[in-house]
């Protein structure tokens, strides 16, 4: 067994690697989507605000900022 324990170490940290990775890609994917959320729900506001006062500022801006 101690012949192998630079292969075993190798597997071990290739697993780790694999699952610190999903883990972390799975993270920054439902992070992105309360981002896309809480933009929606922005967006909602700033529409509703819009209809009552027809400033549409906040929509040329960020229209222009891409």
């Amino acid at each position: 067994m101690d012949a192998q324990t630079e292969a075993v170490t190798d597997v071990s940290n290739r697993i780790s690697a694999c699952l610190f990775g999903a883990a972390t890609a799975t993270a920054d994917y439902v992070q992105a989507d309360d981002v896309m959320a809480s933009d929606v729900r922005e967006a909602q506001s700033e529409a509703e605000s819009a209809a009552s006062s027809g400033d549409f500022s906040w929509f040329t801006a960020r229209a222009s900022g891409r």
